[in-house]
C-alpha cells in the first residue's frame, strides 16, 4: 500500500465515521472500487483506533460523566437519573456487539469481506434503517425508555 492510498482510506474513514454509513463497509469497498490491493482487517483496526482516540479526547468530559453514572450505579444499586440511564443503555447495547465480534471474528477477515456481499447489506440495512425512521416516534424522552429498547 502506498502513502497515497492510506491517506485516501484515512479520509474515507473520517467521513464516513460521522455520516450514518457504515465505515467499515467502505474501508472495504474502497480499495475494491479503486483497483488497490485490499490492504486488510488490521488496516482497517488502525484507522477505527485512530478514529477511537480521537473520539475519547474530543468527548473525555462526556467519557468522564458516564464512567461517574456508571460506577453511581453499580454503587447504588440504582438508576436514578437519566446520565445513570444512559450508562446503563451503553452497556446493554454493547453486550450483543461484543458477543458478535467474538462469533464472527474468523469470518470478518475473509466473508464478511467480499464486495457484492457488503454492497447488498448497505442497501438492505439502508431500507431497514429508512422504515425505523419513518416508524419512530421522536420526540421521545429518555426517562420513557426501558432497557428492550
Amino acid at each position: 500500500m502506498t502513502v497515497f492510498q492510506a491517506l485516501v482510506l484515512g479520509l474515507v474513514q473520517g467521513l464516513a465515521e460521522f455520516l450514518p454509513i457504515s465505515s467499515s463497509a467502505h474501508l472495504a469497498l474502497a480499495p475494491w472500487v479503486l483497483g488497490w490491493e485490499d490492504p486488510g482487517l488490521a488496516f482497517d483496526v488502525a484507522l477505527h483506533l485512530g478514529t477511537l482516540v480521537a473520539l475519547v479526547w474530543f468527548f473525555r468530559r462526556e467519557w468522564v460523566a458516564l464512567a461517574l453514572s456508571a460506577w453511581s450505579v453499580v454503587r447504588h444499586r440504582a438508576v436514578r437519573t437519566d446520565e445513570e440511564r444512559r450508562a446503563v443503555f451503553i452497556a446493554f447495547a454493547t453486550v450483543p456487539a461484543a458477543i458478535n465480534g467474538l462469533l464472527l471474528a474468523e469470518a470478518a477477515e475473509s466473508t464478511l469481506r467480499a464486495p457484492p456481499l457488503i454492497g447488498t447489506s448497505l442497501i438492505v440495512m439502508g431500507v431497514l434503517l429508512w422504515q425505523a425512521v419513518r416508524a419512530a416516534q421522536r420526540d421521545r424522552a429518555l426517562g420513557t425508555m426501558r432497557w428492550q429498547d
